[in-house]
C-alpha cells in the first residue's frame, strides 16, 4: 500500500492514540494471531507424509504443534510493535 498523506492510516498514524484505541488495536492483533495459529495448526494437522517431508517435518513433531492451542505461541513468533512495546500477554499482571 502506497503512503499517501490524505490516506486514512496516514491520518491515524499522525495522531496520539487514546488509550481505548491503544487498547482495542492490540486485542485485534492478538485474536488475529490467535486466529493465524488455528488456522495453521488446523492445516499442518492435515498434511500428509509427503507434505511433511517437504517442509522438514516429522510426523510427530507436526502432531506435537498441531495439538498445541491457539493461544499458545513460541516467544520468536512474537515481533515487537512499532513503538518497541512488547507484545500483548493477557496474563500480564500489569493490566
Amino acid at each position: 500500500m502506497a503512503h499517501h498523506p490524505n490516506s486514512a492510516l496516514a491520518y491515524l498514524s499522525n495522531r496520539p492514540m487514546t488509550p481505548a484505541l491503544d487498547l482495542a488495536l492490540r486485542c485485534l492483533v492478538v485474536v488475529t494471531k490467535w486466529q493465524d495459529n488455528w488456522r495453521s495448526r488446523r492445516a499442518l494437522a492435515r498434511l500428509d507424509a509427503h507434505g511433511l517431508r517437504d517442509i522438514g517435518l516429522s510426523a510427530a513433531a507436526a502432531e506435537e504443534e498441531s495439538r498445541r492451542p491457539f493461544w499458545d505461541s513460541p516467544a520468536h513468533w512474537h515481533v515487537d510493535r512499532p513503538r518497541g512495546r512488547p507484545p500483548v500477554r493477557l496474563s500480564d499482571p500489569r493490566r
